[in-house]
């Protein structure tokens, strides 16, 4: 006699098992994927550039003759100039 206040479960049916990798329970979202990324990347310098004064000095000087020979109203002459701003910072 089967009784009728049993509840069922999952685990009672006869269903097939599920296709593909079975879940870890642990898994992390994308932001969390990221930030652990970017936390490594910091440990390992990425996106760091080191230069000494000679160096810096080297990249200005060419940064500066490109912008002379650029004409008026070429847009690479603000992305030229951004980066010869952060090249004297970096002197």
């Amino acid at each position: 006699m089967t009784d009728k206040h049993k509840q069922l479960s999952i685990a009672d049916l006869d269903l097939p098992p599920k296709r593909g990798r079975p879940k870890s329970g642990n898994a992390l979202s994308n932001a969390e994927k990221q930030k652990l990324y970017r936390e490594r990347a910091k440990l390992r310098g990425v996106g760091q550039v080191l230069l000494d004064p000679f160096e810096a000095g080297l990249i200005e000087s060419m940064i500066s003759s490109h912008i002379v020979q650029l004409a008026v109203g070429d847009p690479m002459i603000d992305t030229y100039a951004r980066i010869r701003r952060k090249v004297q910072r970096l002197m």
